[in-house]
């Protein structure tokens, strides 16, 4: 379950600026609220929320109080439609971002490879890297659901040509070996086979 923020969490996070209450003088309503939740969110995450429940119902409260608008006015933001979009390319451009192509996550799935994944494999902290490497080229990173299904794809990848690349390195005489482990046993065979070590490998002991 999400922490609620605190008030002094709100107020840091949440507060329009002068400037930014300027941005919103030819808005009104929906628009009005709907425009200003973006921009903060932008501003903190470097990415759109996916939805409104990104937002929290105390962030929602706090500006709607600050733009002045109906409590109603949230539910009432269309984000499907054209504003939503709108508003979107407004604040790209007020910090100069621009959308993912294809191209640039192909680029920034390239980096990782050359330069994290072979010290790092946990998922959340790759991740977490890929959207330092968008937020750093000033790219607005694709939903966190493509963007982990991207992360995932090119660590599986890695992890498959790593393996292939060790293989083709191992001797004929050390794969005769290593597929002798895994032969079901025989009366003449000595030794314990792979296959019966995993199945039941026995109590941890300093000895095993």
């Amino acid at each position: 379950m999400n922490r609620l923020p605190t008030q002094d969490e709100l107020i840091e996070r949440w507060t329009l600026a002068p400037g930014e209450l300027m941005l919103l003088m030819n808005k009104s309503g929906p628009g009005r609220v709907g425009f200003a939740a973006l921009l903060k969110f932008f501003q903190a995450e470097g990415r759109f929320p996916g939805s409104k429940d990104e937002v929290g119902d105390q962030a929602v409260e706090y500006l709607v109080r600050q733009t002045k608008v109906a409590p109603s006015s949230w539910g009432e933001y269309d984000w499907q439609g054209r504003t939503i979009k709108y508003h979107r390319a407004e604040i790209r451009s007020l910090y100069g971002f621009r959308e993912a192509t294809t191209d640039d996550c192909e680029a920034v799935m390239g980096w990782l490879r050359r330069h994290v994944l072979a010290q790092e494999r946990h998922p959340e902290r790759i991740l977490e890297m890929a959207l330092q490497q968008f937020l750093g080229l000033n790219i607005e990173p694709p939903t966190g659901d493509r963007l982990e299904r991207m992360v995932r794809s090119t660590l599986r990848t890695f992890e498959e040509d790593f393996g292939r690349q060790l293989f083709d390195q191992l001797s004929p005489a050390t794969t005769t070996r290593l597929d002798a482990l895994l032969e079901l046993p025989s009366p003449e065979s000595a030794g314990v086979p792979l296959h019966d070590l995993r199945a039941d490998p026995g109590p941890a002991s300093i000895a095993t």
